[in-house]
């Protein structure tokens, strides 16, 4: 921790006499800069020992500009980039995260990502797909979200994404709903094997 006092002369209106004004900077690489102003050179050094005490205590307060300047978009292609590409169905959720990352609210900064944001995009590809495949989208960018808070640095309070309803998945098909789109086709009653 980077502790730094400056004095600066301060005049109030129109009084020839100057007061002495003391700030206290606290800097910490990674980390915001704390500053403050004080009037005495005894009060700046206490607020700095204490507030280097309380960052040694509780840790750094994360540099929240990083979710100005980082966008869902650079997310999801670095996952994309490095996750997806390692897996074996990385064709297919390529195509997917492409999808993803042409919707309206892909391009927002993290910082302004909402579950607000994420219900609408659900409710709108609801309109177009089946919830399945909602499932599996909304999977995907949770946990690319998941992945950049725990591994790339990206400090996010928490995920949007886990606080959105998930819709339900339809009836799967299984042998028997299976058997009643087979058996027309075949002119008569199929036997399942039990």
């Amino acid at each position: 921790m980077l502790a730094q006092l400056c004095q600066s002369e301060v005049q109030h209106g129109d009084r020839p006499q100057a007061r002495r004004q003391l700030a206290s900077s606290n800097r910490r690489r990674g980390a915001q800069t704390l500053s403050r102003s004080f009037l005495s050179k005894r009060n700046a050094l206490v607020w700095a020992r204490q507030t280097e005490a309380e960052v040694d205590r509780r840790g750094l307060t994360p540099d929240l500009k990083v979710l100005h300047r980082t966008r869902l978009v650079d997310v999801l292609t670095r996952y994309r980039d490095t996750v997806i590409a390692l897996k074996r169905c990385r064709a297919v959720e390529t195509i997917m995260v492409n999808a993803i990352m042409r919707q309206p609210f892909a391009t927002l900064p993290l910082a302004a990502l909402t579950s607000e944001k994420i219900a609408q995009y659900r409710d709108l590809r609801l309109t177009r797909v089946k919830p399945g495949t909602v499932n599996r989208d909304l999977q995907i960018v949770q946990h690319a979200l998941d992945l950049a808070f725990r591994e790339w640095g990206v400090p996010l309070s928490e995920n949007p994404v886990k606080r959105v309803g998930r819709p339900p998945n339809g009836p799967g098909r299984g042998p028997e709903a299976e058997s009643r789109r087979v058996r027309p086709a075949y002119g008569g009653p199929r036997q399942v094997p039990k």
